[in-house]
């Protein structure tokens, strides 16, 4: 944190290196910045040198586009939260290219992490029987235990209906 954009291509190559020893179906990303540039990413591995990358499993540099890219590659969603208004562009646009959720997370109020476990619950339910029955499930969920919250949430959504996405 704190050199304005941020090392999201780090979190996403992680999660591409966890579905290479257990799949995994979603990323769940929170931020409050958009991801590095490629500029940014070349400075900000150049402030440290060069040299000190190399003995890390950090060593190969890469790009959140890369590695967003793998991600879709395995049918992937990342569902994108961000915590300020400058970050929403690029996570609508992660979020969007994955199938996964968009919306603003607002982490000063106790509505924010509901929206977040509800998301994580729902997703939970469609993964376990696949979305033509998970929908029921998370119909009978959301009337059971979602706040009103879940409209705005469901709208912020890039999937207007889970059953429409084919995973």
């Amino acid at each position: 944190g704190g050199w304005v954009n941020e090392a999201i291509e780090i979190g996403l190559w992680h999660a591409n290196q966890e579905h290479e020893r257990e799949p995994i179906t979603q990323v769940i990303l929170i931020g409050d910045a958009p991801p590095n540039s490629l500029e940014e990413i070349a400075t900000k591995r150049g402030k440290f040198g060069k040299k000190d990358w190399k003995n890390t499993r950090f060593a190969k540099e890469t790009y959140y586009e890369q590695e967003l890219g793998k991600l879709m590659t395995n049918n992937i969603s990342v569902h994108a939260f961000y915590v300020e208004k400058r970050a929403e562009e690029k996570f609508h646009e992660i979020a969007t290219r994955t199938g996964g959720r968009c919306a603003m997370l607002d982490i000063n109020s106790s509505l924010g992490s509901d929206m977040l476990t509800n998301l994580v619950t729902e997703e939970i339910l469609n993964n376990i029987v696949g979305l033509s029955k998970g929908k029921d499930l998370v119909t009978a969920y959301r009337k059971k235990f979602s706040k009103s919250y879940a409209n705005t949430a469901e709208s912020n959504s890039t999937r207007s209906d889970l059953s429409s996405t084919s995973r």
